[in-house]
């Protein structure tokens, strides 16, 4: 999530007791812009709240490493703006 939003700051608006409370009852963030759908969805995964339902590094590391930008209409064209 850091990579895809810059850095951004997680949760915003809300504070860590705030982000507590949120996450335990099931809110997760939403996809930020130009997110392709199958990206978002294995962020969710790795957010799973049962810890053994969460990918593996070595999964994850393959999945993105195999990951075909082009094909999931991702690429963003600033000029397009």
């Amino acid at each position: 999530m850091e990579i895809i939003t810059h850095g951004a700051v997680p949760y915003p608006g809300y504070s860590n007791q705030q982000v507590i409370e949120v996450v335990l009852q099931g809110y997760r963030m939403p996809p930020p812009c130009h997110c392709p759908d199958k990206l978002y969805e294995l962020i969710l995964k790795c957010w799973d709240k049962e810890a053994e339902q969460r990918p593996t590094f070595y999964f994850i590391h393959d999945y993105l490493e195999n990951f075909d930008v082009q094909a999931e209409n991702s690429y963003y064209d600033s000029n397009r703006l």
